[in-house]
């Protein structure tokens, strides 16, 4: 029927949109269940996010000279209504939709303050290194800068303990707004160590 053909179509067109190679999708019905798939996501993710849902699990980081745990990797991990959800469902769906912005400030902001509240306690040294993946759709945001300048204020961690990692490929096609986060210094610090531009960015360009 007319409305079921257009249906069909409607989906075969957004995976060409997502398709940057040749544009071309031709539907099929794993298509549709994929669709319905993505659609469900979509709303858990944003309830997900309302619900603060998201927390980082921390990846412990060793010195092998001296075999002492020298720093951690925060990983997004989401503790939904029905159970953990594998990262591999929700990452990719929440980076097309540009809801990974809401999530990696989430998790941001969380390991921040777990970080400086354990600095704090004496559970973890003073030069502990918090490693966070950083998203390029978070990168890309002409505000990343002030945000994470505003993470810190917030959780009083000293930029010298945060790394930001940014693991992805697309990095190169996100400038300029990308390159201009990545070098740009607030004017507003005058405190050497609470200034953005010793956020240590450690660069993993995939190909």
């Amino acid at each position: 029927t007319m409305p079921l053909w257009l249906r069909n179509a409607s989906i075969a067109l957004s995976y060409a949109k997502q398709d940057s190679l040749t544009g071309v999708c031709h539907y099929s019905p794993e298509l549709a269940s994929a669709s319905k798939f993505r659609t469900q996501m979509l709303t858990k993710i944003q309830t997900g996010i309302e619900n603060q849902e998201f927390v980082p699990h921390y990846q412990p980081i060793v010195d092998l000279a001296s075999g002492n745990v020298c720093g951690a990797e925060a990983l997004a991990r989401w503790h939904s209504d029905s159970g953990m959800v594998s990262p591999l469902d929700f990452i990719p769906i929440a980076e097309e939709s540009g809801m990974i912005k809401a999530i990696g400030q989430q998790i941001l902001l969380q390991a921040c303050r777990d970080t400086y509240q354990a600095i704090q306690s004496n559970q973890w040294p003073s030069d502990f290194q918090l490693h966070v993946n950083i998203s390029v759709n978070q990168l890309s945001c002409p505000d990343f800068v002030d945000t994470v300048t505003n993470v810190l204020d917030i959780t009083k961690l000293p930029a010298s303990n945060l790394t930001l990692e940014i693991t992805e490929s697309r990095i190169i096609d996100s400038a300029p707004t990308t390159l201009e986060n990545m070098t740009k210094r607030s004017e507003e610090h005058t405190s050497e160590l609470q200034s953005p531009m010793y956020l240590v960015c450690r660069l993993l360009l995939e190909k």
